[in-house]
């Protein structure tokens, strides 16, 4: 309808060209999200301060409706709904991509409800940890015990003693949450259960978790200053 009336000539108009232009760099803009970009190409390649103006104005519409009604751009959109989140950061992002369960430990200690409380103490006297972790039959995590609490005297079973656990990780939980849920911790490792199951894997410690996260800055300010 616009080619014809432009086609009368009895309305004013910049012709068909400028706003197929404008029309390409609103649509082109918004979905890789680099308005700037765009706006630069259609002034390097026509020289024409009036058509780079209207683009600019197109294209910053564009982005304002784009942006509240689906995203920044489409590859954000699909890299979020892969768990990706580039709109906190890309430290945030690469965090959300290593999980605490590559972090895992060996040498941690655990027991079983039953044990009686003075023999466990006993068993982790020398041991690196203080707390221990106690399973049930089914290797489900139900309290943790702490060993320096006992004088390796106590007869009575480790469940009339345990406490409850603070902070359980998950096989999916990720570096950028578990820097998150540390805030106020206080403890020597963290246990890390089965995401399906609920049973128990393994623990992290807190050290580990923390190295690993000032690696991963690291190595993300070194990607972004290559001759550093």
């Amino acid at each position: 309808c616009w080619m014809l009336v432009d086609a009368t000539g009895l309305v004013a108009t910049s012709g068909i060209v400028a706003y197929a232009i404008c029309g390409m760099m609103a649509v082109t803009s918004a979905v890789i999200g680099a308005p700037l970009t765009t706006i630069l190409i259609v002034f390097e390649l026509t020289r024409n301060y009036d058509l780079t103006i209207a683009a600019m104005v197109a294209v910053v519409f564009s982005n304002l409706v784009s942006y509240r009604v689906y995203g920044r751009s489409l590859f954000d959109v699909q890299l979020a709904r892969k768990g990706v989140d580039l709109s906190q950061g890309r430290d945030r992002a690469r965090l959300s991509t290593q999980f605490v369960s590559d972090l895992l430990i060996e040498d941690f200690a655990r027991c079983t409800l039953d044990e009686p409380a003075g023999n466990v103490a006993r068993r982790v006297g020398s041991a690196a940890w203080s707390e221990v972790f106690v399973l049930d039959q089914n290797a489900h995590l139900a309290g943790v015990f702490d060993a320096r609490d006992d004088t390796g005297e106590t007869a009575a079973p480790v469940s009339s003693v345990m406490k409850p656990v603070t902070l359980v990780f998950d096989e999916a939980t990720t570096l950028s949450d578990a820097m998150r849920q540390l805030e106020g911790f206080v403890g020597d490792v963290i246990p890390v259960v089965d995401t399906n199951s609920n049973r128990f894997v393994g623990a992290v410690t807190e050290t580990a978790i923390i190295k690993a996260y000032l690696k991963a800055t690291h190595d993300l300010r070194r990607e972004e200053n290559a001759t550093a």
